[in-house]
């Protein structure tokens, strides 16, 4: 305090940051010194002040806009995690992988963490399917987005919304069949037959029988 003053004052200037923190809280206390008594009664030791945050804490969701792979093929199923909000920093959500497709066999693995890359509002994860030699059936894989690790949380997940937080995509595992015209014309002077090609893809080490509707 100042020579001829009573009072002076302790600014306490907030720095706009790119972290969603919510409010926070600065404390200060007065501490008891030769050179001055402290209020008896202890009521104005201590003050405190609230500092605001003025970034919105994103809302992140997930879905599959391509919910099928195919092991015949590898073609490749996706997952896209979305948030709401600023982008100037990365964010990284924890997942839960599940269903009854076996990661690193089924699919190659994919990481427990998905990270949303500055500038970006969405990431996407591929399950690439692994074509093995046996046909096991249509299989699934789920990722569920789980909570904020930190508190105060970066993100909110949808509390209304279950599709918002968990989705699911399939893997197909079965042969395709497919029909061609090996040879068009069929005599009967002299007899000659013509041919219908019925092929499939993948392992042949089981019997396939194909259903067929005839017409003429």
């Amino acid at each position: 305090i100042p020579a001829g003053r009573r009072t002076t004052t302790l600014p306490i200037i907030p720095i706009d940051d790119l972290s969603v923190e919510g409010d926070e809280e600065v404390v200060i206390t007065l501490i008891d010194d030769a050179a001055y008594d402290l209020d008896t009664t202890g009521q104005n030791r201590s003050a405190a002040l609230t500092i605001t945050d003025d970034d919105n804490v994103p809302l992140v969701t997930i879905r599959s806009p391509e919910r099928v792979g195919t092991e015949v093929g590898e073609n490749a199923a996706r997952f896209v995690v979305s948030r709401t909000g600023a982008t100037d920093l990365p964010l990284t959500i924890n997942l839960r992988i599940s269903g009854s497709a076996a990661p690193g066999t089924d699919y190659l693995a994919i990481s427990s963490t998905i990270t949303i890359r500055a500038n970006r509002n969405t990431a996407n994860i591929f399950i690439r399917p692994n074509n093995d030699a046996e046909f096991e059936g249509n299989e699934t894989v789920r990722i569920t987005l789980q909570p904020s690790s930190v508190s105060p949380p970066r993100f909110t997940l949808s509390q209304t919304n279950p599709n918002l937080v968990s989705r699911y995509i399939i893997i197909r595992d079965r042969p395709m069949v497919s029909i061609t015209v090996a040879d068009p014309v069929a005599t009967t002077d002299p007899a000659d037959t013509a041919l219908f090609l019925i092929s499939r893809t993948g392992p042949t080490a089981a019997e396939i029988a194909a259903a067929i509707l005839a017409a003429a």
